[in-house]
């Protein structure tokens, strides 16, 4: 985004909800100003002051709901930005109605953390999707997501990994072979992993592993 860029996110149904992930560097975030609407009324605050004021979550990044079902984001001032960050958004109603727990989003593990795993469960009638953001405590500008060990409840069951930025489906495997993925580094800002109906997956992370390369 440029100085005074607009961005508008919408949904016609269910309910919009905005994740903002546990930052170090939230001061950076102090120009862009967020909006309960499709326009630029019902101010919420600067993202720098929503997440100042929030309580810390080492798993859980910071939700808000739209009461609108809009969220427009402002930029005020172009400044020069140390870090990537990311911001996401989705209906609430989409992804996790086949969950076991309404809980679906997650952040990656601060450097404090050494170990952190994460969970979902389908129910049995349907898939459920699990996403993990990025924060800013990565060194440099290239958002990823490290990930130690994968654990699955299905070992017929097949999992996929999308780009929650795009889409994009990045690799799926059969939980046959969830041991086999270990120790390697996904390049995206945003991760979206899918269980099967009736089937669980843990990820497990370490805060220690987030800041390579």
């Amino acid at each position: 985004m440029q100085q005074n860029d607009a961005l508008e996110v919408c949904t016609s149904t269910g309910t919009l909800e905005i994740f903002i992930p546990q930052l170090v560097y939230f001061f950076d975030l102090r120009e862009f100003y967020l909006y309960d609407s499709n326009d630029l009324n019902n101010f919420v605050g600067s993202l720098n002051s929503i997440v100042e004021t929030a309580a810390s979550n080492d798993t859980f990044p910071l939700s808000l709901k739209s009461t609108s079902k809009c969220f427009t984001l402002y930029l005020q001032d172009d400044i020069f930005f140390g870090k990537d960050y990311t911001i996401f958004f989705k209906n609430d109603d989409d992804s996790n109605k086949n969950c076991a727990d309404s809980n679906t989003v997650y952040q990656i593990p601060p450097p404090s953390m050494p170990d952190m795993n994460v969970t979902i469960e389908s129910t049995q009638s349907g898939s459920c999707e699990m996403i993990i953001l990025t924060a800013d405590y990565n060194s440099t500008l290239l958002s990823r997501i490290w990930i130690s060990d994968i654990s699955v409840s299905d070992n017929e069951g097949q999992y996929s990994v999308n780009s929650a930025e795009n889409g994009k489906e990045l690799f799926s495997f059969k939980g046959s072979d969830a041991a086999k993925w270990i120790n390697f580094c996904v390049y995206t800002p945003a991760l979206s992993i899918t269980a099967p109906p009736s089937a669980s997956i843990t990820i497990s992370m370490s805060g220690n592993f987030q800041g390579m390369l």
